[in-house]
């Protein structure tokens, strides 16, 4: 008889499992950070271009306990006709605290691709306090009249309170938010 014993199943199986985890990790951790990368070169180098809010749906996915959403975008680049494309992001990527169908954004849109597209943030910044307000029953004071607005800033010109960049900066401030 011989002494050896027969060769086991676990024996071979564990580095086998082993072997199959290790490469799916390191598949995944490839497709993440690909995914990564090409989102992050389209913020920092694709055309830039508006966007609405159409629609948002949460989904089942999550990340860092932070759900994901799948958005629907009207996408406007200049001299170009309007098209929707979905994205999938996380909503705190984006620097906007209050989500509704009709919310302006500033997005950068792969040149290659259309469909691939990344929030910047908000076309207007968001005013938390006035938020606030609302939500626990207080009153909320109308958004400032751009026309007064830019006559003071005209005048404040005028009297040399301001200099001509200032003046440039807030008038596009104040352009902006209509």
């Amino acid at each position: 008889m011989n002494a050896e014993t027969p060769l086991s199943a676990a024996r071979f199986l564990v580095p086998l499992l082993i072997l199959i985890g290790t490469g799916v990790g390191v598949w995944l951790t490839v497709r993440i950070l690909g995914a990564w990368l090409k989102h992050r070169k389209v913020r920092e180098q694709g055309l830039p271009a508006r966007a609405i809010l159409l629609r948002s749906e949460r989904t089942a996915m999550s990340n860092q306990k932070r759900a994901r959403y799948n958005h629907l975008l009207e996408v406007t680049l200049p001299d170009r006709p309007s098209y929707e494309v979905w994205v999938l992001d996380r909503y705190h990527d984006w620097n906007v605290r209050v989500f509704t169908p009709g919310l302006e954004l500033n997005v950068k849109v792969a040149p290659d691709d259309p469909q691939r597209v990344a929030v910047v943030g908000p076309v207007v910044e968001q005013d938390l306090g006035q938020l606030a307000a609302l939500l626990a029953g207080k009153p909320v004071s109308p958004p400032k009249d751009p026309v007064k607005s830019l006559a003071d800033l005209q005048r404040m010109l005028g009297e040399g309170l301001i200099t001509m960049d200032d003046f440039e900066r807030k008038k596009a401030e104040i352009l902006g938010r209509l």
